[in-house]
């Protein structure tokens, strides 16, 4: 048997063999079960630690359901530092962080207003009640 003087015909017509670059182009590397790319970390702690901080100081400027500012705020701080130290939403984390502490602030300043200034609050509303005859059933 003599060599043909077209070795691409001997596999089968005008076709290259199998693995070999096509008009000049290179073939893509063949793609193994195991070449799959790492997951990718997830980002929810920092995204919670966010969240959780702008909803505490949003929240706390509304009466009555400022109350959950109480929760939100120190929620925030929390997770925010989980999420830095676990490397989990860094930058959100981060943000959870400032806002948590922003909440907590502003919590806190609450809390001291109402301890100092609570009883002067309580006296003058009774005061305002007997002026203007309005009868309040405790």
């Amino acid at each position: 048997m003599s060599e043909s003087p077209h070795p691409e015909r001997q596999h089968g017509g005008n076709q290259p063999q199998y693995g070999q670059p096509q008009h000049g182009y290179d073939a893509a590397p063949p793609v193994y079960p195991g070449d799959a790319q790492p997951p990718r970390k997830s980002q929810g702690l920092g995204v919670a630690a966010m969240v959780c901080g702008i909803a505490g100081i949003v929240l706390f400027f509304i009466p009555f359901i400022s109350l959950l500012s109480f929760i939100l705020a120190p929620l925030a701080l929390i997770l925010g530092i989980i999420a830095v130290k676990k490397r989990q939403g860094r930058g959100m984390g981060i943000a959870g962080i400032i806002t948590g502490a922003v909440g907590l602030v502003l919590v806190a300043i609450t809390v001291i207003g109402v301890a100092l200034f609570g009883d002067e609050i309580m006296n003058e509303l009774e005061q305002i009640e007997q002026e203007s005859g309005v009868v309040v059933i405790d």
